[in-house]
């Protein structure tokens, strides 16, 4: 099984796509998620396709991680810059137990080294190890012992993550 998630102005595109691209695949085996009462049809269809606001509603999240999908796909992968945001937090589990990952984005980090971790640990966990380990390396990271938070806005060493994106 396939899962597509995507922004809310695309689900309808993803899937007219899929119907051009794969005539062979009889459009009921594609099921676009319209809203969280649909579940019954990520167990009914061979492709789902979901946008990411449908990954904050549990009873979706539950039914997503029952089906186990060999491959998902992430489309704008960018929405998931936020380690700490719920549809993050709810789609890179899904993410790293899924056989095969691909994340779209034209523009997958939109300013700092900190935006791309969630992306490259959903990807590559082992390559790019712990948040604090990367912050430190990448993004100048440090606790703030005024304001009792770990501060990872900066950046450092960006060739060498360059070189490292790379290969």
């Amino acid at each position: 099984p396939l899962l597509v998630v995507v922004p809310s102005s695309m689900k309808f595109t993803w899937a007219d796509e899929l119907e051009k691209w794969l005539p062979e695949l009889d459009p009921k085996q594609i099921g676009l998620l319209r809203n969280g009462k649909e579940t019954q049809l990520i167990d009914s269809s061979s492709i789902t396709i979901l946008t990411y606001g449908l990954l904050i509603q549990k009873n979706v999240i539950e039914s997503i991680k029952a089906r186990n999908f060999r491959m998902v796909i992430a489309d704008e992968a960018h929405y998931l810059k936020n380690s700490k945001a719920k549809r993050t937090s709810a789609l890179l589990p899904i993410l790293k137990n899924s056989k095969h990952v691909l994340l779209l984005s034209g523009t997958p980090a939109l300013a700092r080294p900190e935006e791309l971790y969630s992306q490259l640990s959903a990807l590559q966990p082992k390559k790019w190890g712990t948040f604090t380990a990367y912050s430190k390396r990448y993004c100048a990271g440090y606790f703030d012992k005024r304001l009792r938070i770990w501060n990872s806005s900066g950046s450092s060493n960006l060739e060498e993550l360059h070189s490292r994106l790379r290969l």
